[in-house]
């Protein structure tokens, strides 16, 4: 079993802390970390019935679940604080040390789950900035003053489509467009994906405007069917060239590009 020195736990808390933050070489990371040491108390006081009990010395073993939780907790944090693989490491390192008792060894085992668990979340918080990314990239344009168009395109997650369509609808907004059109010719048919583009209807309706749906091909209406989604009242064209000519023979057209 553990058995940490006896001692007052704010003094532990205040070592931990002070180790990690010289263990940090870089400003960022220092700042990161006074934030997450805010938490340090739950973890040495979970710590201290862990090493009372009968559980195994491996911190890492479930029985210790408390302990687990909480560190992973932080680990996950610290990534989302964008702290430094170096600096997220001597988290636990830190924690032994303040603890005085020689405990590196024992808690090898925590530390290669803090660290799973902080690559996890960092790899997370990753794919998320490269979906922000891609979301501003999805091309967006004016097609005269009274016409805004979306271009939809590749393998996008349902909720970026959500994102896409947001910023579709507020550069309406901005344009004071008359109609949008929302091209998804080149997008994966990705039932949910598929739902939230023909959200943009919703929106548009909010806004007063007229929205078409454009590259509704074969592909795309198969995939519509095999989904089960309703699109009764909504304007599709197969091609975008065929959503300008809708616009065109509703006598919108050339009004919308001031012709």
């Amino acid at each position: 079993m553990l058995h940490p020195q006896p001692t007052d736990p704010t003094d532990v808390a205040t070592r931990w802390k002070v180790a990690h933050l010289k263990a940090c070489a870089f400003a960022p990371d220092r700042e990161a970390v006074g934030v997450v040491h805010g938490e340090s108390g739950a973890i040495l006081e979970a710590l201290g019935v862990a090493s009372s009990g009968s559980a195994p010395d491996d911190l890492s073993d479930f029985s210790h679940r408390e302990v687990i939780g909480l560190v992973v907790a932080r680990s996950r944090q610290m990534a989302a604080l964008g702290v430094t693989p170096g600096a997220a490491a001597a988290y636990v390192p830190t924690l032994a040390s303040a603890l005085g008792v020689g405990l590196e060894a024992r808690l090898q085992g925590l530390l290669a789950v803090a660290m799973e668990a902080y690559v996890l979340a960092r790899d997370e918080r990753v794919v998320r900035e490269a979906q922000d990314v891609l979301t501003e990239r999805t091309p967006v344009i004016r097609i005269g003053d009274g016409l805004v168009a979306c271009f939809l395109m590749g393998n996008p997650e349902p909720e970026r489509v959500t994102r896409i369509v947001e910023r579709l609808e507020r550069e309406a907004f901005r344009a004071e467009a008359r109609a949008i059109l929302v091209d998804l010719g080149n997008m994966q048919t990705d039932p949910e994906a598929l739902s939230a583009a023909f959200g943009a209807d919703e929106g548009a309706k909010m806004l007063g405007v007229r929205c078409v749906f454009t590259g509704v091909d074969e592909r795309v209406r198969r995939a519509i069917a095999e989904a089960g989604l309703r699109i009764d009242g909504l304007e599709v064209a197969a091609s975008f060239e065929g959503g300008l000519d809708l616009l065109r023979r509703r006598g919108l057209l050339n009004r919308l590009l001031g012709r």
